[in-house]
């Protein structure tokens, strides 16, 4: 480890354990009288105690993130500042997205065996392949659509389109029929 990390690593697990750190310092050379079970129990309900200061924590920084975004928001309103006006609204879009996949993915981090591993990828790579035909079937929508104004204007852009669209429909369905076998090992 670099000596830089070392000091930040001891202060760290000083502020988190400080019983065990203080018992440790004072009598370096006697053996600790608790089995290992209870030491590392007791170490495991120290870190479970602190969970509701963390989440606290990162409650509070998601928020001034969002707060920061909707300050320079303002500012590139009033200055009529395009460049800040594009990166404040991506942090307003992309704070509370964020917030929320990370609250979902801790609950299911926490919740997870494997058995339901096993019925998550399933159902992942059933919806991926259900949404890839749907987004097909759109997409030779819109191409049908782009062809009749091709039809109308006689614009070639729109006939272009129209057959990069088609040729996309078929590829999304040639991946989402053959991505599921790739996936599951069929």
């Amino acid at each position: 480890m670099k000596r830089s990390i070392i000091p930040a690593a001891v202060l760290i697990l000083g502020i988190l354990f400080p019983k065990e750190i203080s018992a440790a310092s004072r009598v370096p050379f006697e053996h600790n009288k608790k089995p290992f079970g209870e030491s590392l129990d007791s170490i495991s309900s120290q870190i479970n105690d602190l969970g509701p200061y963390f989440s606290y924590a990162f409650t509070i920084v998601f928020i001034l993130m969002f707060l920061y975004g909707v300050i320079m928001l303002g500012y590139s309103i009033i200055t009529k500042t395009g460049e800040k006006m594009k990166k404040s609204a991506s942090v307003m879009l992309w704070v509370p997205i964020a917030f929320f996949l990370v609250r979902v993915g801790a609950v299911y981090v926490f919740t997870l065996d494997s058995l339901s591993d096993i019925f998550l990828a399933d159902d992942i790579i059933n919806f991926l392949r259900f949404t890839g035909y749907y987004l097909a079937i759109g997409m030779v929508l819109v191409s049908l659509c782009l062809t009749m104004y091709f039809k109308f204007v006689h614009h070639p852009e729109f006939g272009r389109w129209s057959k990069r669209l088609r040729f996309l429909a078929v590829a999304v369905i040639v991946l989402s029929t053959i991505m599921p076998v790739v996936f599951k090992g069929i």
